[in-house]
């Protein structure tokens, strides 16, 4: 689904209705460890990539790559 849309251009209320969607489809949580994927509406540059979990913060924040915090919103548990 997600792979035809240009999610560079999406307005705020789109992001968050597709986030809704995979929040629907997808209700496991990120835990540390886990192999996560990227749907690309918030991060399009990482769009289809996966990644490991290094750790998982108290404000809906996940580390990926040892080094960056991100947004757990728009990852997913493969």
């Amino acid at each position: 689904m997600l792979k035809y849309i240009n999610s560079w251009t999406l307005k705020k209320w789109q992001a968050n209705f597709l986030y809704f969607i995979l929040s629907v489809l997808y209700p496991k949580k990120i835990q540390k460890g886990d192999t996560i994927k990227c749907h690309g509406i918030g991060y399009p540059h990482w769009k289809g990539e996966t990644f490991i979990c290094d750790v998982v913060f108290d404000n809906d924040t996940i580390g990926i790559k040892k080094a960056v915090r991100v947004s757990s919103k728009d990852f997913r548990v493969i």
